[in-house]
């Protein structure tokens, strides 16, 4: 159960997934801390009220799916 990261390494597994090149869009704290538990650098918490772009420790807060996208394809915003 999260915010564990078992079922995560368990796609990794199947699937063959670099985690930490991956990105993980959640939208719960709790599918954010096991992404983060599991060693996804890029985490973004999806949430259904408007909101601005923000960030926080370890991942990326948006309002909108598509407000995602320039965060999605611009590594530099995820270097810290």
């Amino acid at each position: 159960r999260k915010p564990r990261q078992g079922m995560l390494l368990q796609a990794q597994r199947e699937l063959v997934l670099d985690l930490s090149a991956s990105i993980l869009i959640g939208d719960k704290q709790s599918d954010i801390q096991a992404g983060i538990a599991a060693g996804i650098r890029r985490n973004l918490l999806l949430r259904a009220e408007d909101c601005d772009v923000s960030v926080d420790a370890g991942y990326l807060r948006i309002g909108k799916l598509r407000d995602a996208l320039p965060f999605i394809a611009d590594t530099e915003l995820w270097r810290s």
